[in-house]
């Protein structure tokens, strides 16, 4: 604590089995006990790019992670890449 190391820690898995809720309860332990740290969730970034206001949220359907859908493969790559780009910015800090 108090020294300028900064700790990534990268959570991947199948949907819908914690990764998020794990992500948070994580950041606010180590804030409680004076961490400074900070969360990337490429997914809340995709929502929030993708969404537009739509009622209906196209980054979500299952087809937008299908394998042979070549136009959301490259978008899906060109969030991640953003999002790394904004970790990678936080780590420079």
């Amino acid at each position: 604590r108090g020294g300028k190391e900064k700790l990534v820690v990268v959570l991947v898995g199948l949907p819908a089995r914690g990764k998020s809720y794990i992500s948070h309860r994580l950041v606010n332990y180590l804030s409680w006990i004076g961490v400074q740290c900070r969360l990337f969730n490429v997914g809340a970034y995709r929502r929030q790019k993708l969404s537009g206001g739509q009622k209906e949220d196209t980054a979500s359907r299952a087809d937008f992670f299908s394998a042979s859908n070549k136009d959301a493969a490259l978008k899906r790559e060109e969030l991640a890449a953003a999002v790394l780009e904004q970790l990678l910015g936080w780590l420079r800090e």
